[in-house]
């Protein structure tokens, strides 16, 4: 199989995965309605076999969020204020090579429904919380390779909700 990659004039290159996955997300209020509820949700994106000395896993732009400008507008979910609150860049250390970082991204965020299609149409969420609003990159257009990996991913969240 053939995989993308981009490689820049100063040497970094971007690997373009070809990704499908789920995660389990869990409504935050067991006395919330199902329906309607705020659901927490984690991902975490690293390479497990590969050490932080052979990938140099980074944030694009400093970003500490996912970017959904891919998705549709309209997307059913929506992430909730609430979300990527904490820095997702990790670096964990075993006890088998404790001078061997070993880097990962781990994104906590909340998504509630926008809306939901009955036989009779769409029915919009009667109380939805506030949304989240993310920085502003400083940069241009271009996306990271994990950008590019979790869309595909909260689309399948997206999906699995959806199944509620």
């Amino acid at each position: 199989k053939r995989h993308m990659a981009i490689l820049y004039s100063d040497g970094k290159v971007v690997y373009i995965p070809p990704l499908h996955g789920q995660t389990k997300c869990n409504l935050t209020d067991a006395e919330a309605s199902v329906e309607w509820g705020e659901y927490d949700c984690q991902i975490v994106v690293g390479t497990w076999t590969k050490s932080g000395k052979i990938v140099n896993l980074t944030k694009y732009n400093d970003n500490s969020h996912i970017t959904t400008e891919d998705l549709e507008s309209n997307s059913p979910l929506f992430f909730t204020k609430e979300s990527f609150t904490s820095d997702p860049l990790t670096t964990t250390f075993y006890d088998c090579c404790p001078d061997v970082p070993y880097l990962s991204l781990k994104f906590n965020f909340r998504v509630q429904r926008n809306y939901i299609m009955t036989p009779d149409g769409m029915k919009k969420n009667p109380n939805p919380r506030p949304a989240f609003q993310p920085n502003k990159p400083t940069m241009g257009r271009l996306r990271s390779s994990v950008e590019k990996t979790t869309s595909p991913i909260i689309l399948t969240v997206i999906c699995l909700l959806l199944k509620l």
